[in-house]
């Protein structure tokens, strides 16, 4: 009789916890179909199931929290490199003495450089990111691509061997305020070509495919039904930031002050002797050599890799 009674007792027990069992799996399993964004939200999934499982009050929530997943990626990235352009520039330097042909000097320098353009990801806020469940897009509004730098490889320059007329003898030389001056007509000719509509509109069409490339799959990992939308700002217009460039400020500050510095020298060593005097009248009848620039076009590609 007591035997029976525990047998009961213990088949009793067995289906209580058969029943609780049952009850927990169906709990799971209303709480990963029905409530996926939930589920996300307490990090116990990195996307949801798919946007038509969401319910009409979870909506708003998932919508903010794509919003913040794209936002805390423009805040990392900051300026998105998007665009490389080479550039070629080709100089003519002339020089002739008391401007006469038969004294002419040329030389030709060709210098190499890359425009590197950006996209200023800390313009975008959360009103540049629009989330529609319904159509299940992510549209993300950026601006259009800025001219940032223009990087010039020196070590790619090279010099055409001197020309010269019948008395045009020696080679061209130029103070350092005449070589500052050549330079800037350089990077004057390739930031001329550089920003001109066709380099800006390439530079644009790159700029979608990366940002795409970039955010596209932050989204998936939300939810695998959200497609990227990338626009341009309606009110964002293609911008030359790389003339004011602390680099160039300071490579011309010093190259002036270096200079002036040489003429102050040459001033003093001038006055106090009579050989180094007729060595500066001699030097002062050189000619000032011309100069002209001519920018071509080279190779232009994505970044292999972004930066910062």
């Amino acid at each position: 009789m007591s035997k029976g009674k525990e047998g009961r007792k213990s088949r009793a027990w067995v289906v209580k916890l058969i029943v609780a069992v049952l009850v927990i799996a169906a709990a799971a399993g209303v709480f990963v179909t029905v409530q996926p964004y939930v589920k996300m939200k307490l990090g116990l999934g990195t996307a949801i199931t798919s946007i038509d499982d969401l319910k009409p009050n979870e909506v708003m929530g998932f919508k903010k929290y794509v919003s913040d997943a794209v936002l805390g990626e423009a805040r990392q990235k900051q300026e998105l490199v998007v665009w490389e352009q080479d550039v070629q520039v080709d100089t003519d330097l002339s020089s002739a003495l008391l401007n006469l042909g038969i004294f002419e000097k040329t030389k030709t320098i060709h210098t190499y450089g890359t425009g590197v353009y950006t996209v200023d990801m800390s313009q975008i806020t959360s009103k540049l990111v629009a989330v529609d469940t319904d159509k299940k897009t992510v549209t993300l509004a950026v601006p259009r691509t800025y001219l940032q730098y223009i990087e010039i490889d020196s070590s790619k320059t090279t010099f055409e061997d001197t020309q010269h007329a019948l008395l045009g003898f020696g080679d061209i030389e130029m103070t350092q305020e005449q070589q500052a001056v050549v330079d800037e007509a350089v990077r004057d000719a390739m930031r001329e070509s550089l920003t001109s509509e066709e380099c800006f509109a390439d530079a644009d069409e790159a700029a979608l495919l990366m940002v795409y490339d970039t955010y596209q799959p932050i989204v998936e990992q939300l939810s695998p039904d959200l497609f990227l939308n990338v626009v341009f700002t309606a009110d964002s217009v293609n911008q030359d930031v790389s003339a004011g460039s602390g680099a160039d400020t300071e490579a011309s500050a010093s190259s002036a002050a270096s200079a002036s510095a040489s003429a102050s020298s040459d001033a003093n060593a001038s006055a106090s002797s009579e050989t180094s005097s007729a060595a500066s009248s001699a030097a002062s009848t050189t000619p000032t050599p011309s100069a002209s620039s001519t920018a071509t076009l080279g190779e232009s590609s994505m970044p292999s890799s972004t930066t910062d």
